[in-house]
């Protein structure tokens, strides 16, 4: 939040909507999939999130091998993070999501978080966003 926030100050404008949005994507990824800001944050925003029109060919692709990895990871490592938990969690009948319905939540996942979360936290508790810009 405050290596974003930090950037603020060398523009001439802030769209505060924008911002808030990216802040609980960035957040709801490092929940989900333990990812933080840098090169696999942004190729998840690229992959799914961004305008179809402004994609980049072959994201999508390398989002969905990434989160591959990561599924595979989870499954065997000792992660913390919501993908971990789902990925080694079994039903009391001994069933498990398997690596196509995680790939096909994980996105689901964290864009339901940005879009819901930022926009509300603007217009109806803004006096948080003012707390995150300043603490």
């Amino acid at each position: 939040i405050q290596a974003r926030i930090a950037t603020w100050a060398d523009r001439d404008e802030v769209d505060v909507y924008e911002e808030a949005r990216r802040l609980t994507f960035d957040l709801a990824a490092r929940a989900f999939l333990g990812c933080e800001p840098g090169p696999e944050l942004d190729l998840i925003g690229e992959g799914y999130y961004e305008d179809l029109g402004r994609q980049r060919r072959g994201a999508r692709r390398e989002a969905d091998a990434m989160l591959r990895r990561k599924i595979a990871e989870r499954r065997e490592g000792a992660y913390e993070d919501a993908l971990a938990y789902l990925a080694r969690h079994a039903n009391e009948d001994g069933s498990s999501l398997n690596d196509e319905q995680l790939l096909s939540h994980a996105p689901l996942a964290i864009g339901d978080v940005a879009r819901a979360a930022g926009p509300w936290r603007i217009r109806q508790q803004h006096e948080v966003v003012l707390l995150f810009v300043f603490f």
